[in-house]
């Protein structure tokens, strides 16, 4: 080989691990709907396992979940007993791969283990629990 060809594929080695250091991956817009959910049931376990249902609800409850949970945001009756249940599907389902709909935004984790599905639903480009 010549010369040049080694200081070619020399400099596309080094540009290939200095975009490896950087952290760059695809940016939020490019993240698969599978890819951005399982980043965000981390953050939902964390919340439940810290006993932090209120922000939960601000963060990840739709109007209707909340109504078909007893009421509004601010006096809603959810029980830490509920919350566990809801903190061991989301265990299970950062396990498992989702169901998904890209017409409707709707991302799906279901199977045996299940009670019933683990829905959730973007609006407003975030992910918010549609049942339980």
């Amino acid at each position: 080989m010549k010369k040049s060809t080694f200081s070619l594929l020399g400099i596309l080695f080094l540009t290939m691990a200095i975009y490896g250091c950087t952290g760059a991956g695809p940016s939020p817009e490019y993240k698969t709907f599978d890819m951005q959910i399982k980043e965000e049931l981390p953050k939902m376990i964390w919340l439940l396992e810290q006993e932090k249902r209120d922000e939960f609800i601000r963060e990840y409850a739709t109007p209707k979940w909340v109504e078909n949970n007893g009421g509004d945001r601010i006096n809603i009756e959810w029980t830490q007993n509920k919350a566990d249940v809801l903190l061991e599907q989301m265990k299970r389902a950062q396990e498992m791969e989702p169901t998904i709909d890209r017409n409707s935004l709707l991302i799906t984790f279901d199977g045996p283990a299940f009670p019933h599905p683990l829905v959730f639903q973007k609006m407003v480009g975030k992910w918010r629990l549609l049942n339980n």
